[in-house]
């Protein structure tokens, strides 16, 4: 069983039928009985924040950590052969928040993928093919539409998700 909101893919929070992210606070809350103030405080503001963000922040955050601490070795081989191991972890840890949040863009439709681009260009151009279907008794009418997919296809090849 996943979430009730439409187009939500978690899993729900026991005992109800959201996920934790479209739980109230009171439900929230409820699961852990806590009856401290202060972590009763701490959960709804950690709930407040947008999952997304909160993953940017964290990459953020670890990437700054693992800068800080290659920069602390200085030019000291010693010193950075020691880094080594906490560098490693760090971008272990960086890699996986990426993961994950590829994973959510992937599943949320946020990005699309070259094989899901293809598709797409598939349909749009059968669309168009439906548009000329007047002047299909032309004799060109079948390289203007293979022309058309052709193009499409490549621009779909050379897409990257650099800003223009």
């Amino acid at each position: 069983m996943k979430c009730t909101v439409p187009s939500c893919h978690h899993d729900p929070v026991e005992g109800t039928d959201r996920c934790s992210r479209h739980t109230d606070n009171k439900q929230r809350v409820r699961r852990y009985n806590l009856t401290n103030k202060k972590l009763q405080d701490r959960v709804d503001a950690l709930t407040q924040v947008d999952y997304m963000a909160s993953l940017e922040q964290e990459v953020a955050l670890a990437q700054t950590m693992l800068e800080q601490r290659l920069n602390a070795a200085g030019e000291n081989p010693a010193e950075i052969i020691a880094a080594h191991e906490a560098a490693n972890r760090s971008l272990e840890t960086i890699s996986k928040l990426v993961q994950v949040m590829h994973k959510h863009d992937l599943a949320t439709g946020e990005v699309l993928s070259k094989s899901a681009l293809h598709r797409l260009m598939a349909k749009v151009i059968e669309k168009i093919a439906e548009r000329l279907d007047p002047f299909a008794s032309h004799p060109a009418y079948e390289g203007v539409v293979d022309g058309i997919a052709d193009d499409v296809e490549e621009l779909i090849n050379q897409a990257d998700n650099t800003e223009p």
